[in-house]
């Protein structure tokens, strides 16, 4: 019975880290996006700012298991 439910932890806790790494890398991805928007065709992107912003916080929350 114990041993189920650590699987089951286990399984929760590395399916959120693998989650905050997909959302570090689209953090990224967004941001080197309204770089070039704003360099290229002076177009920036207001939004992926505060979509970070609220990423980290996110992310912080989900990788805190792991430790």
């Amino acid at each position: 019975m114990l041993t189920k439910i650590g699987i089951i932890l286990d399984y929760m806790v590395r399916s959120l880290a693998v989650l905050a790494g997909v959302l570090i890398v689209a953090s990224m991805l967004g941001v080197c996006l309204d770089i070039s928007m704003r360099a290229f065709f002076n177009l920036p992107q207001v939004w992926v700012q505060e979509i970070c912003e609220y990423a980290l916080i996110v992310i912080t929350m989900l990788a805190i298991g792991k430790g």
